[in-house]
This record gives structure tokens, C-alpha cells and sequence, in this order.
């Protein structure tokens, strides 16, 4: 008998004496083994790993103080609010058990508990940590028999835990980490059926599985709208901190505010309503959120594209463009999958490629599951690769700050850059950069005819005040015109200038565009 074999029976007599388990064992391999070979022999389903061994298993919502549960709570509701208002996500907004599964893999605390049905999952979080504890900590993984666990859970229905399964749609970490969940009342899973344990002293990580199989690093459909909630929630926190400092230097409250309403009806011969073009019948097909699966889009496809910072950019944004669609007519099914970008751009860092690729990547995953065409597709990725690299050649050997480079880059491309803010559901917000006068040139045809004669002189004509009477785009633009824009021009530059913030690849989702 080997010695995984041997402590596998070991952990079956000391269950079979005591009722439950604390096998020890040398390391976070040695675990998993054994944790691999109770799964295969039915002992156990689901497993949990943790870098500490702490006497209780308490969900992280009852970690804090009452205080902190309120503020939970609040957390949970403006998810609510936002799940219910953003366009795609009915379905998400409809299972409170869904939400609370979003919340608890984006750090909301709840009182679910996480397990896996893989042991190398639970490996992976028993060994992987970003404050790891000192060599030698004793670290765990639980094994719960879930069938064992139903039956004992099951005497008092609405007090005791209850297994959890969900499908929610496009949460790709839920699918990575083979994940689901306990939902406990209380403040340690242990009390009514104390889970059996592998323990072991810490050492460091797991040889598999990779920070990428655990945490995808591509967004899926979901995962990129989430972008515009947690932005709102960071701001939120900002605020929160701003206003302890306040408290503590006892200064003067302060409100920070723009008062700039979506539209200035004084200005208008009548309440404007949205240009037809926002109430077609197609309109709504850009607002659909469509489900991907996570196993469907491992393994991309590779587009690969070698280019140099000295060389003539507009013929190698052409020469781009006609590579990528050469790759979509090739393949009719390639818009279903993530490509990888595999972009070289001679004496450019690695660091700043690196860049460009994320940058291409996130354009393509935007874009490829709405309704642009293989063209449109190809003419973003194209203006992607033209502002990065001449960004890229200004910037060697000068002293450029950011704003500067990236003013100067947009003055390199366009005749009259301009540069305007976009904004989502509630704080969410980013910008874009445009050409003036195509801008204009979006402004729906009868915008004159609904003015009052007395301002249309300083209305007409002129970006800040055109954009400030009326920063509700379904009634300033023609539809169409403005997703052309956003095509060649809105979509690149959010995707080079700003990776940090939330990316709108459709106006129909923006309910803002404001001057700079």
C-alpha cells in the first residue's frame, strides 16, 4: 500500500471512531492526493481550501461588526438596483441567489461559503494567498461528503446550511473554480456536522493549477459590464474615505456635484424626445447579453502581426485591417471564440506590447459578440494598432506626462481631436477621442429644428454647448452615424488611453456624452 492509499485509510478510521477527521499530512501535494483519491472513492464532493487552519469556518459576512453588515447590505442592494437596471442582466436580476454569487466572487462579504467539486482548486486556494502566512502555518482543505451533509442539514429546514448549485450565466470564475456554494446563518459551518479536514503545514503554492485557470483573465460578457458597477462601488469607497479624513481634521463638509441636467429644455422649442433612429427594431439586439461559456473559449485562436515604430502607419493600419479580415472571412466561426493577439512591434518594450495586445483583445471581445460587422470589427483593431504605436513613437526620449502624450498623439491622427466624457449607469464613466467634425456630423438633422431660434446661434456649431443643452445621446444623435463614430474612433481610443476604466463598445449603452 502507498502512502496515499494509507492515509486515505487512516482518514476512513478515524471517521469511522470519532465521526469526523483532522488528518495531517506533509505538504500541499500530499493533500491534494488524498483529497483526489476521496473524491474518487466517494467520500467527499466538494472541497475548500485555506491557507490558515482556523478553528471555526465562519462566512465572510459575519467576519465584522454589525456596522459592517449594514454596509453589506447596502453593497447588495445598489448591486440589485444595477442588475435590475442594466439592460441583458434580467435574468441575473431575478435570482438573489445569482447576485449573492457575484458579490461573493468580487469581495462582497455573504454568507455563502465557497467550495469546489475539483480538489485542485481547493489546493490552489489552501497554497495561494495575496498576504501569504509564514512558512510552516497550518493550512487545510475540507472535505464535505455533500450527500452526508443534506441529511444532517436537512432536520431543521430555514435554521441549518444549505447546499447551493448555480448556473449563472457568463460569471466565468464560477465555471473556472468548478465552484458552489454552503449557505451557512452562522458564524461556523463546524457547529451542526464538523467537516472532515486535511491539514498540513504551509510551504507555498501548489505546482498547478495557475493563477489563469483560477481567475480567467479574459472578461466574459457579464464580467465586462461588472466593470461599471465596481467602478461605481470604488468610488463610493473613495467617498467614504474622504469623509472619515474630513472628520478627523474636522474641516468643513464638503458636496461635490455637477448639476448639468440630461437635457436643458429651455433651449428647446419642446421636450425632446429620441431620435427615431434609437427605436428601431434592431436597436435592442446591441443591449443583449449573450452567454458564453468559459471551457468554449480556452485555448484561442492566434492572429499574429509584426510591425516597427518608425514605420508609415497609415499603410500599416491598412495592411492590419485587411489581415484581421482575411482572419473572419476565413473562419465564420471565429467570432465565437477569444483571439489571442500576438502583436511585435520592432523597438517598442515589452511592457508597452503588452499593452497593445490587451488592449486589441478587449476591443475584440466587445465588439465580436454584437452586431458589428467583420468590417467595423476590423477597422477598431486597426485604429487600435495606429494611436498605440504613434503613442509609442512619441513617447521615446521625451518627458511627455500622460495627458500630454496622449493629446499630442490624437493631434498626430485627427485634423480637430476632441476629447468627451462617456458615462453608464450610475458612476460608471470613461472617454473617448473624436474627430469635431465627425461629431457634428453624428448630431441627428433636425437637431436646428428644435431650438428656439434665439440660441441656435450659440448653440449650433459649437462642441461644448451642443454637448451641454442635450448630453443624452438618443436625443443629440442619429444612432447610426454615432456608431460609426464609435467603430473608428471612440471604441480604440477608450481601449489605448483608458484600460483602466469600463469600456462602452455600443452607444446604446452610454446615457452620457459631456464635453471634457
Amino acid at each position: 500500500m502507498n502512502r496515499i492509499d494509507s492515509l486515505a485509510e487512516e482518514m476512513l478510521a478515524q471517521r469511522s471512531k470519532q465521526g469526523h477527521v483532522m488528518l495531517r499530512v506533509a505538504n500541499v501535494e500530499e493533500a491534494l492526493s488524498v483529497a483526489q483519491l476521496l473524491r474518487e472513492t466517494g467520500q467527499a464532493q466538494w472541497f475548500r481550501g485555506q491557507t490558515q487552519n482556523w478553528p471555526k469556518l465562519t462566512p465572510s459576512l459575519y467576519r465584522g461588526s454589525d456596522a459592517d453588515v449594514t454596509l453589506v447590505q447596502q453593497a447588495m442592494q445598489r448591486l440589485e438596483r444595477w442588475a435590475t437596471a442594466t439592460p441583458g442582466l434580467e435574468e441575473l436580476a431575478a435570482s438573489t441567489d445569482a447576485l449573492v454569487a457575484v458579490a461573493q466572487h468580487y469581495g462582497v462579504p455573504t454568507a455563502f461559503i465557497d467550495f469546489s467539486t475539483d480538489p485542485r482548486v481547493a489546493a490552489y486556494f489552501a497554497s495561494v494567498h495575496p498576504k501569504p502566512p509564514p512558512i510552516g502555518t497550518e493550512s487545510c482543505i475540507f472535505c464535505l461528503d455533500i450527500n452526508e451533509a443534506a441529511r444532517i442539514w436537512g432536520v431543521r429546514p430555514k435554521v441549518d446550511p444549505e447546499i447551493v448549485v448555480l448556473d449563472v450565466p457568463n460569471l466565468w470564475r464560477l465555471e473556472a473554480q468548478s465552484g458552489g456554494f454552503v449557505f451557512c446563518r452562522y458564524d461556523d459551518l463546524n457547529l451542526p456536522f464538523p467537516l472532515d479536514r486535511i491539514v498540513f503545514p504551509y510551504t507555498g503554492p501548489v505546482s498547478a493549477p495557475s493563477d489563469a485557470e483560477i481567475y480567467p483573465e479574459r472578461e466574459s460578457p457579464l464580467e465586462s459590464l461588472l466593470n461599471e458597477y465596481l467602478q461605481g462601488e470604488s468610488i463610493i469607497k473613495g467617498s467614504v474615505v474622504f469623509e472619515e479624513i474630513n472628520r478627523h481634521l474636522k474641516v468643513a463638509p464638503q458636496t461635490f456635484t455637477f448639476a448639468a441636467p440630461p437635457v436643458m429644455n429651455e433651449y428647446f422649442l419642446a421636450p425632446t424626445a429620441p431620435h427615431a433612429s434609437w427605436t428601431g427594431p434592431n436597436v435592442g439586439d446591441w443591449l443583449k447579453v449573450t452567454r458564453q461559456v468559459w471551457t468554449n473559449v480556452q485555448d484561442p485562436p492566434k492572429l499574429s502581426f509584426d510591425t516597427k515604430l518608425n514605420a508609415d502607419l497609415d499603410a500599416e493600419e491598412v495592411r492590419f485591417e485587411r489581415a484581421v479580415r482575411a482572419a473572419l472571412q476565413s473562419d465564420a466561426g471565429l467570432r465565437q471564440s477569444k483571439i489571442e493577439f500576438k502583436i511585435t512591434v520592432e523597438e517598442c518594450d515589452p511592457k508597452g506590447i503588452e499593452g497593445l495586445s490587451k488592449a486589441m483583445q478587449r476591443v475584440w471581445d466587445e465588439m465580436a459578440r454584437l452586431p458589428w460587422t467583420d468590417a467595423e470589427i476590423a477597422l477598431a483593431l486597426s485604429a487600435v494598432l495606429k494611436c498605440f504605436v504613434l503613442a509609442q513613437s512619441l513617447k521615446l526620449g521625451s518627458n511627455l506626462t500622460s495627458r500630454e502624450l496622449e493629446r499630442k498623439t490624437m493631434a498626430g491622427i485627427f485634423d480637430n481631436p476632441i476629447r468627451v466624457e462617456l458615462g453608464g449607469s450610475g458612476n460608471a464613466h470613461t472617454w473617448a477621442w473624436v474627430e469635431e467634425d465627425d461629431l457634428h456630423a453624428a448630431v441627428r438633422p433636425d437637431f436646428e429644428s428644435l431650438l428656439r431660434p434665439e440660441h441656435r446661434g450659440q448653440i449650433l456649431g459649437d462642441t461644448f454647448n451642443t454637448l451641454m443643452v442635450s448630453r443624452t445621446p438618443s436625443l443629440l444623435f442619429d444612432f447610426g452615424k454615432l456608431s460609426d463614430l464609435f467603430a473608428k474612433q471612440m471604441i480604440p481610443t477608450q481601449a489605448v488611453f483608458y484600460p483602466d476604466h469600463p469600456l462602452f463598445p455600443t452607444p446604446a449603452r452610454v446615457q452620457v456624452i459631456g464635453p471634457e
